[in-house]
């Protein structure tokens, strides 16, 4: 998309909607978050974890029972 062209959107007053529409999309915003914290946690684990399994010095067995220590 390019910016002019999302420059020219036009966007309704939020404060108009219904709040039925208000609660739906405070439901989506809260859901984008938990997955995008979801997504950074994983992203933690996966780089703290394969520098490991790479040299070796991890089995993925081993691997398996630590994330299933925290999970």
């Amino acid at each position: 998309m390019k910016p002019d062209d999302l420059l020219a959107t036009e966007v309704g007053d939020p404060r108009s909607t219904s709040r039925d529409a208000q609660a739906k999309v405070t439901a989506l915003c809260d859901l984008a978050y938990q997955v995008r914290e979801e997504s950074e946690q994983l992203a933690g684990l996966r780089d703290t974890l394969l520098p490991h399994l790479m040299s070796g010095t991890l089995r993925v067995r081993d691997a398996e029972k630590q994330v299933e220590a925290v999970v």
